[in-house]
């Protein structure tokens, strides 16, 4: 099922996606013993990671996983793994095992992708379903680091791949593939901007005609994918 929700506002926009992954992790906590979140990068979602941080949760009983990383060093600008913590994972009390980073020490990206596929595989034991994935949408449709055109938009056997530099900074990344984000029983798309949400409405009303266009038309949760708009 996909939902729209659009807001004229960021306050209202950030609070309503806030209040809807509060009110999911504390219904599935009451059936299951962890939830599973996946963050997504860039800039659009540092606010909504700011008033999670206030939350109070059962952060022991969550992991957190993450829908791309940038092939740079942990400590570097542009890590996502780095604004994630330095808003959001420093601030909680949350098990350093419950925390997935794609990890970026390794020779290569292929090397670093291949390791947390095996993560994934380790912690889940097959194809993750992440309880929550985050994802945002660039102004080229990308979502992820799956951008267009790109032969990973078609991989169907491998859930992380590394990327071609592409992008601001102009390096090479890891991403989940579409394999991954659409075994995710829920999705939530953060939209912000004029430029995006133009680009939402030319997705929403024909996604298949877009699909090779604008990779984050191809997203579907099992469950709901829901798109906030602003």
């Amino acid at each position: 099922m996909i939902e729209v929700k659009r807001f004229s506002n960021k306050e209202e926009f950030y609070e309503a996606a806030l209040n809807l992954i509060v009110d999911l992790i504390n219904k599935t906590l009451k059936k299951r013993n962890t939830f599973t979140l996946v963050l997504a990068g860039g800039r659009t979602p540092v606010p909504l990671y700011d008033r999670l941080s206030k939350c109070e949760l059962p952060w022991d009983r969550m992991h957190l996983f993450w829908g791309d990383e940038r092939f740079l060093p942990q400590n570097e600008d542009g890590n996502n793994f780095r604004v994630a913590y330095e808003v959001f994972i420093s601030k909680i009390k949350i098990p350093s095992e419950n925390i997935h980073r794609i990890k970026t020490e390794f020779s290569s990206a292929e090397a670093c992708a291949l390791n947390y596929e095996n993560e994934l595989l380790k912690f889940f034991g097959t194809v993750p379903e992440f309880d929550l994935t985050l994802l945002g949408m660039g102004e080229d449709g990308h979502t992820a680091s799956i951008f267009p055109k790109s032969p990973i938009i078609k991989e169907s056997k491998r859930l992380v791949v590394p990327t071609p530099p592409h992008g601001d900074p102009k390096v090479p990344r890891i991403t989940l593939t579409l394999k991954a984000i659409n075994n995710s029983k829920n999705i939530i798309f953060l939209i912000s901007g004029e430029n995006k949400r133009k680009l939402f409405e030319r997705i929403i009303k024909n996604p298949e005609e877009y699909s090779q266009e604008y990779p984050a038309s191809l997203v579907k949760g099992k469950e709901k994918t829901i798109w906030f708009v602003n």
